[in-house]
């Protein structure tokens, strides 16, 4: 077995475990109305989510219109998972762990932390534009340049990726590059100064 397909093989090997031991935490919300929703949050914002971070801990969320609070024009980075030591990459998932896709509107009910912002899904925060019970209570609210496109969701998404994915990225690269090589090597002939 070449030196490349054993590579291939323990980076697979690698990324099936990772993937396969990722920690779901268990927990649940407590029963709370949408003005208790309200009154928890510190911004409450309806908006596209233009990029998902690997690890899927936290959002890019541009903001459209803002219904509570203050938020910066352009893009926002949201944690919607649990808060890590280091700072870097997790896999570990709880239950209320707010999930969203990149390119889908959001009503994302935040709260203010030392480093940004957070939610999750027992804060109100949901998919789509704000309920009629949400604007009977919230208004219309103000709208907001948040600098869309599909260049800059592009750019965004991009951003969402840290070094080790780019690393990853290109290992994969060249692996594929490796195992296309290896099998384009040209056939001894006689002409081509073999021994015959």
């Amino acid at each position: 077995m070449s030196a490349a397909r054993r590579l291939g093989l323990a980076t697979l090997a690698a990324l099936v475990i990772a993937s396969s031991s990722t920690a779901r935490v268990s927990a649940s919300c407590a029963f709370q109305t949408i003005v208790d929703q309200i009154l928890r949050a510190d911004v409450i914002a309806a908006g596209a989510v233009t990029a998902v971070d690997l690890g899927g801990n936290q959002i890019t969320f541009r903001p459209a219109v803002i219904y509570k609070g203050a938020l910066e024009s352009g893009a926002t980075k949201v944690r919607t998972g649990p808060v890590t030591g280091s700072g870097g990459l997790t896999f570990v998932h709880t239950s209320v762990d707010y999930q969203a896709d990149a390119g889908i509107v959001h009503t994302l009910y935040l709260r203010r932390e030392s480093n940004g912002f957070a939610t999750d899904s027992c804060s109100g925060s949901h998919p789509g534009q704000v309920s009629g019970a949400e604007i009977a209570a919230l208004g219309a609210g103000r709208a907001v340049d948040s600098g869309g496109g599909p260049l800059i969701q592009l750019w965004d998404q991009l951003g969402a990726f840290p070094v080790l994915g780019y690393l990853a990225l290109l290992l994969i690269i060249v692996l594929i590059l490796l195992v296309l090589r290896s099998r384009r090597r040209p056939p001894v002939t006689p002409l081509s100064g073999a021994p015959a």
